[in-house]
């Protein structure tokens, strides 16, 4: 749950670091499921149009759990067939953000839904969640022990830099999880959760990249 979080805040940041660069701009969340990043940073943007997008089934989920507030528009489709920007203003700056979804495609996949998104949008950055091979090695450990063997993970990123120059992106940023979390929690965790986010922090078993596509 700790970790949920710490990738929430740190995303919140992000865009809203962005949407004050960018008065008018699209944030679009790709794999959104029930992500409520609309009501907890829309307000910080006025000028930014929310995109919601994911698999059909979960967008009615959604739709018919959170609704579709004015300026938090809807999209059913495929991730990686980016015909679902379609209907999205690609001209306009635009942050794409996917969370908790590249891990469980291969390091292939990923390039070719940014070598696809760098033909759409003219004007976007990039900012989704990974982790290491170490990092995924034991989270599949950990899946494995669930009995969840639909749930395990594949994208390991060992060197961002590599991994943008292979993208043909500019990196602008690889941030640690828990930096933030392991400053705001202080003193409310427990020895266990502070030395397992120190140690996910120094040997970068989760992290965001953040690129310039």
């Amino acid at each position: 749950m700790i970790a949920s979080a710490a990738r929430y805040h740190n995303l919140d940041e992000m865009a809203r670091v962005y949407a004050a660069a960018h008065p008018t701009c699209n944030i679009v969340n790709v794999g959104c499921g029930l992500e409520t990043m609309f009501w907890r940073v829309g307000s910080d943007a006025p000028g930014a149009w929310f995109y919601e997008m994911d698999l059909p089934e979960v967008i009615e989920v959604r739709r018919r759990i959170l609704g579709a507030p004015e300026r938090d528009e809807l999209i059913a489709g495929d991730a990686f067939d980016l015909s679902w920007a379609d209907g999205i203003n690609t001209s306009q700056p635009t942050l794409i953000i996917v969370s908790g979804v590249f891990q469980y495609f291969h390091n292939a996949d990923v390039l070719g839904f940014i070598a696809d998104a760098k033909k759409v949008f003219s004007d976007a950055e990039l900012v989704f969640d990974a982790t290491n091979t170490k990092g995924l090695e034991y989270v599949n450990k950990y899946v494995k022990k669930t009995g969840n063997s639909a749930a395990l993970m594949y994208c390991a990123i060992d060197d961002p830099a590599e991994f943008a120059r292979e993208a043909d992106c500019e990196l602008l940023e690889v941030r640690p999880f828990y930096t933030a979390a392991r400053r705001i929690l202080k003193g409310k965790v427990n020895l266990y959760s502070k030395v397992a986010m120190a140690i996910a922090d120094r040997t970068s078993r989760a992290f965001l990249l953040h690129t310039k596509l």
